[in-house]
């Protein structure tokens, strides 16, 4: 299509996958129509975690519909929606402001689905119900 202000690029190796997302002004999260409630794309913690905002093509009842709503790190777009996709992507690029405080929420959010911060929370979870059930 001749796009000048896109580009793909072929499978990136783990290293090198914080400079691809820190390179994005927008990320674009697909998930396919009936998925919702069986698979939550783990690229959502690394996105979120780049600080830039994302337009989710997912069900409205979907976890990662849930975390963009919750947090307002980005946009919402129906699965298959490419007209609907095409106006979100055009109103983030023309509005600096919105895409750039979006950002800074995901970034905030990221800190909620920190991993030893999430191992320590499982801990303190099963060393609470342990007490529990010793003062029973």
């Amino acid at each position: 299509h001749t796009l000048k202000n896109t580009k793909f690029f072929p499978y990136q190796p783990k290293e090198t996958l914080s400079y691809v997302f820190s390179s994005a002004d927008i990320f674009i999260l697909p998930l396919k129509q009936g998925l919702a409630g069986y698979s939550l794309p783990s690229k959502i913690y690394s996105i979120l975690a780049s600080g830039r905002p994302c337009i989710a093509c997912v069900e409205e009842e979907s976890e990662v519909a849930r975390i963009i709503q919750e947090f307002n790190c980005g946009l919402l777009s129906q699965p298959q929606g490419h007209q609907d996709l095409a106006e979100k992507i055009l109103f983030l690029q023309k509005n600096k402001e919105l895409r750039i405080r979006m950002g800074a929420n995901a970034r905030n959010a990221a800190v909620f689905f920190d991993r030893p911060l999430g191992g320590k929370k499982y801990y303190e979870l099963f060393r609470r119900l342990l007490k529990d059930k010793e003062n029973l």
